[in-house]
């Protein structure tokens, strides 16, 4: 009943499964259709089109209309329309006619090469699905003959029979397993999504492959040759050196005058400064020529042709690295399909050999670990079978499009081309065939006759694989069966031995003995035999793989080193281009922070320049007007000395009371400066007693009885690092509150702090207060 519902499961699931099964050359269409590089392509040839238009209609009449006021009384005009068809142009028309279809043909070109690429980017997704898809199935299926062993050897374990260190081994090696499954999940689902991406369709996690044909290529000197007359990538070059060939027919048709028919017609009037009303019609031929600055026409002749043969010299490496894309492919494919026989008769034997394995440990003739190993054994088998299907596949793709046997180029977009391009010679292609993974080799490996009429390799390890399970549960029953069968049948033996006589049951023991000793060492001998026959022939195929896995691995680490010192050289220049840009970044914006620092410390400078101009202006002033008040106190005190002492010669008396007088002045003076000073001795009184005050009360409001008050300096200017530096010298620490104002302090005295201020404005050159705390 189980065997019945796994089959019914199974065929259910090819059912689901076949409806998300797709051809190659469906996967290739649907990334010819969707993938926007396409478009672009078709769009820069439609472009193309209307340059080839425009190139035409230069050999077609060009009109032309101007008109001009005059400076006159009456504002008089003058309206001239000329009509000029080219006659002779010394081939500057069709160079330009001619770049322009070489501008076409490289666009159809390079339409050809995105869809090789795309194609290219999609067989190895492909390749890289297929194979993790392999390993997949591959891999768990082994998990499921690990877990029927399992199985078997709790029982084992529960009767006493096996150790507990096999278990320990046998869930290591599931452990394994299950590491191996998660990781090719993980590749595969990868290698899907860049499928999606490509062909911008969900395959909903599950893409089957479908397709199965044969084929038989060409020798590889005819596929070479084949390639060479239809990649787009080389008639690519053959259009961009159509071009450059233009571009050098242009600029050799520099030395040859144009000339041209031209009719004009005047209106209004032909002079700016009188009114003198002519009309006319004039046909002429005109000549004109011009040949550059200099020799500057010569040297892009030379320019020209020195950029053909650089495109020459590019055609030619690309051809060489085709050249040799080609031969690995070729290698690939030769190597895959005829690998795919011999390893799906390892497989065969291995699954036989696993089957034997699984008897003669039951049997008790084989170690537990002989058997595991089996098991890892057919798992890599099926592993390296799936892995050389899909380089088959692949590799066989790869030669259909490199070969131009492929439907591809009739899968992109009708490209309309109206105009005779040139295109290299090619022969008549076969017809295009569709391979799939179950391929038939190549010439000189091809079936026999013996095989043509049997299942195909592929479908031998299905059956194989499918049927390992119950393969494996039958047989371990049946041979538990014969073991009981036959130790039943020794007890009877010994039963009826024992009912005999003591010397015929030791002449029957004797001979059993001999008997048993003979056949034991027959068994080893065989077995023996077996095992080195077994080692002789896993020591040749792994040799024949190890040269086989030598040779791919060279050839993969050529091609590898090889995009690697390419990418390293993309990555370095866009790494130095980059860098030089940073550079030249970081260096603008130094230079002109620098820039603005100056004009910061010069705008300041002048302003203090201006301040302290204008401070010794005015001291100036002040000090001539205290001078000239001197002078002028010096006179008045003279003229009173004179008038003085000429009324002491007319008037002692008066003299006397006037000295009385100004005893008395002086005397009231004295009491004045008195009573300033007593006053102002009152007034520092009262504010020492006010600061008292609110001392006290701001230790009340604080509760704690501080001994002076702080004092901070606060400023308003952002400082700069200059500034910065000037601060650390003078031993000023900056602080910032919360809201952002910036402060210096704190300092016991009010001196202190009036000193760090004097200090702050001569660096900042700006306002900076004094506030207490």
């Amino acid at each position: 009943m189980r065997n019945i519902c796994l089959i019914l499961i199974v065929g259910l699931s090819s059912m689901v499964c076949a409806k998300d099964s797709y051809s190659v050359n469906e996967l290739v269409s649907m990334v010819i259709k969707n993938h926007p590089n396409i478009k672009m392509q078709t769009h820069m040839i439609r472009g193309a089109d209307a340059q080839i238009e425009s190139a035409k209609w230069n050999y077609f009449p060009t009109l032309s209309f101007s008109a001009n006021q005059g400076v006159n009384q009456n504002k008089a005009w003058d309206g001239t329309a000329v009509v000029s068809q080219p006659l002779w142009t010394g081939g500057k028309l069709d160079a330009t006619y001619d770049m322009a279809v070489a501008n076409r043909y490289n666009s159809e070109s390079g339409l050809g090469e995105s869809g090789y690429m795309l194609v290219d980017v999609l067989l190895n997704a492909l390749k890289s699905y297929l194979k993790s898809q392999g390993d997949l199935e591959a891999l768990s299926e082994g998990q499921k003959q690990l877990n029927i062993l399992k199985d078997m050897l709790a029982r084992r374990i529960e009767a006493g029979v096996s150790s507990r260190s096999d278990m320990e081994l046998l869930r290591a090696r599931l452990y394994q397993m299950q590491t191996d499954i998660n990781y090719a999940k993980a590749s595969m689902q990868a290698s899907l999504s860049q499928i999606e991406l490509l062909t911008n369709h969900n395959f909903k996690g599950k893409l089957e492959v479908k397709g199965r044909t044969s084929f038989d290529f060409a020798s590889l000197d005819n596929m070479i040759k084949a390639m060479i007359k239809t990649h787009p990538t080389l008639k690519k070059y053959d259009a961009l050196i159509d071009y450059a060939e233009a571009e050098k027919s242009q600029a050799e048709a520099v030395f040859m005058p144009n000339v041209s028919l031209k009719v004009q017609r005047g209106a209004g009037s032909n002079d700016y400064y009188y009114n003198d009303s002519t009309r006319e019609t004039r046909v002429y031929v005109a000549v004109d020529a011009s040949f550059g600055a200099g020799l500057s026409a010569v040297s892009g002749i030379e320019q020209a042709e020195a950029k053909i043969m650089q495109l020459r010299q590019e055609k030619l490496s690309t051809q060489q690295d085709l050249i040799n894309k080609i031969m690995f492919a070729y290698n690939d494919y030769i190597s895959s399909s005829s690998r795919v026989n011999s390893q799906s008769g390892s497989i065969s034997s291995s699954q036989k050999v696993f089957e034997s394995y699984t008897r003669l440990f039951l049997a008790g003739k084989r170690q537990w670990l002989d058997l595991v190993n089996t098991s890892r054994e057919l798992t890599q088998n099926q592993m390296a079978f799936a892995e050389t299907k899909s380089t088959l596949l692949v590799s066989t793709y790869q030669l259909l499009l490199l070969s131009g046997k492929s439907d591809m180029m009739k899968m992109l977009p009708e490209t309309g081309t109206k105009e005779p391009i040139r295109t290299a010679s090619s022969e008549d292609a076969d017809k295009v065939f569709i391979p799939s993974m179950n391929i038939l080799p190549a010439k000189g490996h091809q079936k026999t006759k013996e095989d043509k009429g049997t299942a195909g390799p592929s479908d031998t390890v299905a059956n194989n694989v499918k049927g390992t399970a119950r393969t494996a549960d039958y047989q371990m029953l049946k041979a538990a069966i014969r073991s009981e069968a036959k130790e039943e049948e020794a007890r009877i033996a010994k039963a009826k031995a024992e009912a005999m006589k003591r010397r015929k049951a030791e002449e029957a023991r004797i001979a059993k003995a001999e008997a048993e000793k003979q056949r034991k060492a027959e068994e080893a001998r065989i077995a023996k035999a077996k095992a080195e026959a077994m080692q002789r022939r896993k020591a040749e195929e792994a040799r024949i793989a190890k040269a086989e896995a030598e040779k791919q691995r060279k050839a993969e680490e050529a091609r590898i080193a090889k995009a690697e010192a390419e990418k390293r050289r993309k990555a370095e220049e866009a790494r130095i281009a980059k860098a030089e840009a940073e550079k030249q970044r970081k260096a603008e914006e130094a230079r002109i922070a620098k820039a603005e620092a100056e004009a910061m410390q010069r705008r300041k400078a002048e302003e203090a320049r201006i301040a302290k101009a204008e401070a010794e202006k005015q001291r100036k002033a002040e000090e001539a007007r205290i001078a000239k008040a001197k002078a002028e106190a010096m006179q008045r005190r003279k003229a009173e000395e004179a008038r003085i002492a000429k009324a002491e010669a007319e008037a002692m008396q008066r003299r006397k009371a006037e000295e009385a007088r100004i005893a008395k002045a002086e005397a009231e003076k004295q009491r004045k400066a008195e009573e300033a000073r007593i006053a102002k001795a009152e007034a520092e009184k009262r504010r020492k007693a006010e600061q008292g005050r609110m001392a006290k009360t701001e230790q009340k409001n604080a509760g704690s009885t501080p001994a002076h008050p702080k004092y901070y300096v606060q400023f308003d200017l952002q400082l700069d690092e200059t500034m910065k530096k000037k601060f650390e010298k003078q031993n000023l620490k900056i602080s910032t509150t919360e809201d952002g104002q910036q402060f210096v302090g704190s300092y016991e005295r009010a001196a202190e702090a009036l000193a760090a201020a004097r200090k702050i404005r001569n660096i900042i050159y700006d306002e900076a207060y004094i506030v207490r705390k």
